[in-house]
């Protein structure tokens, strides 16, 4: 008997976290736009902003090994050193910065990107923490870094538009998608 309460009280333990995360649904395809697939380099939650002033989301399109400069100050040696890696004559990098927040627990994760034209649509999921979980107090700067093959993307004219949603891991209320 005790086994099988200890084998529930894990189970419960385990999965009652997922049962409670609020799912999204990504608004549908307009005519002409087309889904562009992308790869993780880089997703980190805490992040070493060096610049304690940046507090809203920022998104990049680093299309050089030059435009690396853009972020260096806003990730660690060991994904700078990913990035050098990337070949930028078959790949771009996108990068979405969430900004400094006051604890841990802020999620950023890019969950689609599509394009129209030359607009690029990125779509990111950004979770806010929830009081009835702990959260770390510290400065945190999460991020999310993909790389997108370059063919897919118009470098010189491309226009970069982030579609967010705010997200609390057991809200039931779904925030509309804004600008």
């Amino acid at each position: 008997m005790k086994k099988l309460a200890c084998f529930i009280l894990l189970f419960l333990t385990a999965f009652y976290p997922l049962a409670a995360c609020q799912t999204h649904t990504m608004p549908p395809l307009q005519p002409g736009e087309v889904n562009v697939p992308f790869e993780t380099i880089a997703h980190d939650q805490w992040g070493v902003d060096k610049n304690l002033s940046n507090r809203e989301p920022r998104l990049f399109l680093l299309s050089t090994q030059g435009d690396l400069a853009q972020v260096k100050d806003l990730i660690d040696q060991k994904v700078m050193n990913q990035l050098e890696q990337v070949d930028f004559q078959q790949y771009v990098i996108v990068a979405l910065f969430r900004g400094m927040k006051p604890s841990s627990n802020y999620q950023t994760m890019i969950t689609r990107m599509t394009k129209k034209n030359d607009e690029l649509m990125i779509y990111a999921a950004l979770y806010e923490p929830n009081t009835a979980y702990g959260s770390a107090t510290a400065l945190t700067s999460p991020y999310h870094i993909v790389r997108v093959a370059r063919n897919n993307i118009n470098v010189a004219k491309a226009k970069l538009v982030l579609q967010s949603v705010l997200l609390t891991p057991t809200s039931q209320e779904e925030t509309a998608w804004n600008q």
